[in-house]
């Protein structure tokens, strides 16, 4: 199944909304429409990183709506989700550090499915460590 067959017309407008109840609502469309055993293998690229930007959304409501999306669409794609895991890793991992326990718990789901979707031999490529919010400083040489 196309998981944007169903998807209201307003969903393009909804996501980008300045009201998180917008955001909320377009993700929950999104999600009724991931919830399907199996989704057809097509180009899911816009989507993926509509839903990578709303891991880096300020309301919580909306981030684990959006780690629930990506859980759904990781089961329903499987392997062919390998293309995507790049665009929405790294953010979930980011927001990882978040406090609220419903918020981690959607998004250790959503990293589960995309590991059982994914091949190890394709998860040690991603470029998860690789951003440091402080970048280790080497001491400046001085000429003698």
């Amino acid at each position: 199944m196309d998981i944007r067959k169903n998807l209201p017309p307003e969903f393009h407008e909804w996501i980008t909304s300045t009201k998180w109840k917008e955001r909320k609502d377009a993700l929950d469309a999104l999600l009724q429409n991931a919830k399907v055993p199996r989704i057809k293998e097509e180009n899911y690229s816009d989507i993926m990183s509509t839903l990578g930007r709303c891991m880096k959304d300020a309301n919580i409501v909306v981030v684990t709506a959006a780690a629930q999306c990506v859980d759904a669409i990781a089961r329903g794609l499987r392997k062919p989700f390998a293309q995507y895991k790049n665009i929405v890793m790294m953010p979930m991992v980011e927001k990882l550090k978040e406090r609220k326990p419903a918020v981690v718990e959607a998004l250790s789901n959503a990293l589960d499915a995309i590991f059982s979707a994914v091949p190890i031999s394709r998860k040690t490529k991603a470029n998860v460590g690789r951003s440091n919010r402080y970048p280790r400083r080497h001491p400046r040489r001085t000429k003698t």
